[in-house]
């Protein structure tokens, strides 16, 4: 399932309000567009700032004019140099103000989300007893694999491979070896 970009109007300007990158590799140069539409009745005047760092880059900034229902294609150039996220903006200026885009370029993570509680049946020591529950993957990116941090004496939560948001039935199997209540 692919989200649907979040845009915004800023003064009859249609625009992304963020753009990302995901999946980029160190030393490839990795280019999207970023495009802004006017969707107002009248024609549209505007310029815009370059990016502040150097591992985003447009070209030379220009007066843009837009007319109704036009659209414009801007390149945004990411370049990185190391592995970490990044982030930067485009600004852009009207005579009535001014707005902004972020740009976005974050390292994959794997995000695992749990249910608040999973209910187990009574077992005795000794015994083992299983119920299975959600996993879902919240991180964001593509996906990935990672191993939840949750040992204890009387669960064990294993490996996993998930993709964004997909939700994966997981085992919980409980092994007791003292007599306890959990809650």
């Amino acid at each position: 399932m692919k989200k649907k970009k979040k845009k915004g109007v800023f003064w009859g300007i249609e625009v992304a309000e963020t753009l990302r990158w995901r999946g980029w590799e160190l030393g490839k140069e990795m280019i999207k567009h970023l495009v802004l539409k006017n969707v107002h009745e009248k024609t549209q005047k505007l310029s815009y700032r370059c990016p502040s760092t150097r591992f985003f880059c447009t070209v030379f900034p220009q007066p843009i004019t837009l007319s109704p229902g036009m659209s414009l294609s801007l390149p945004i150039v990411f370049r990185p140099t190391e592995k970490r996220d990044y982030e930067d903006s485009i600004c852009f200026k009207k005579a009535e103000g001014e707005f902004s885009v972020t740009l976005h370029a974050m390292l994959p993570r794997l995000r695992l989300s749990f249910p608040a509680a999973v209910q187990l049946p009574i077992c005795a020591v000794h015994n083992t007893t299983e119920t299975l529950f959600p996993v879902r993957n919240v991180g964001n990116d593509l996906g990935g694999s990672g191993v939840a941090d949750a040992q204890a004496d009387l669960f064990d939560v294993q490996a996993c491979n998930t993709e964004v948001e997909e939700s994966l039935r997981c085992l919980l199997m409980e092994l007791p070896k003292t007599v306890a209540i959990i809650i």
